[in-house]
């Protein structure tokens, strides 16, 4: 079962993202249409959470709106879907439900044998720690800049903060439809504006008055959590 259980910041519990349940179930119809009719009768915020994806593809890449569903509501959607494997994948929610709210109980142990594979587990966890460390110092850069900073920022800051390119950044938000070229300007598309990731600042010249976009702080956290420096 291809199906992770995560947990909701937002709302504060166990949830499985909607697209792979989707997957588990093999739905024919297209997964915006028929993530559209799942959810109407739920309540956002409540028993689920949007969010976007940026996805690579062969050229550029795009984002896809994808959901955090409740575990509650997963079992929902799998019991009432017409797919074969609904009743299935809710019995299988459930013991996965199950299995997330056991903690194992801490056990001395009682031989050598024991006490060194306890031992070298540990040894492993700390090395596991080290790894994540050094994968989330890009973050705890993007964090830094965030404190610094007043205000929005330019493209060239943020990409500085985010250890890329100021072009590679702007033509992969191009390529994404995140951002659009409009007469030597870059802007951004109104829907990204209103979700607060970037602000368009003005300036006056003499005859001139000019526009440029400006990168929000809730904006930069959006770029590190979604745009994949490879």
């Amino acid at each position: 079962m291809n199906i992770t259980i995560i947990k909701n910041e937002e709302l504060g519990v166990d949830s499985i993202v909607l697209r792979e349940l989707y997957g588990e179930l093999e739905i024919k119809q297209e997964y915006a249409k028929w993530s559209k009719r799942q959810l109407k009768v739920f309540l956002e915020n409540q028993d689920f959470t949007s969010f976007d994806t940026l996805v690579k593809r062969e050229k550029g890449s795009s984002i896809r709106k994808d959901h955090a569903i409740t575990l509650d509501t997963a079992k929902h959607i799998a019991l009432m879907s017409r797919a074969k494997k609904g009743k299935e994948y809710r019995d299988r929610l459930i013991k996965m439900e199950k299995k997330s709210r056991e903690q194992p109980a801490f056990e001395i142990p009682g031989t050598l044998s024991g006490a060194l594979l306890l031992a070298s587990g540990q040894a492993a966890i700390v090395e596991g720690q080290k790894l994540l460390i050094a994968e989330q110092a890009p973050k705890v850069k993007v964090l830094e800049t965030l404190s610094e900073s007043e205000g929005a920022m330019t493209f060239t800051q943020a990409a500085k903060a985010l250890g890329v390119g100021p072009r590679k950044l702007t033509q992969a938000l191009v390529d994404s439809r995140v951002l659009y070229r409009s007469n030597k300007l870059l802007l951004a598309h109104q829907r990204y504006i209103e979700r607060g990731y970037f602000e368009q600042a003005t300036s006056e010249r003499t005859y001139t008055v000019r526009i440029q976009t400006r990168v929000t702080a809730k904006g930069l956290t959006w770029l590190a959590k979604n745009f994949n420096n490879d």
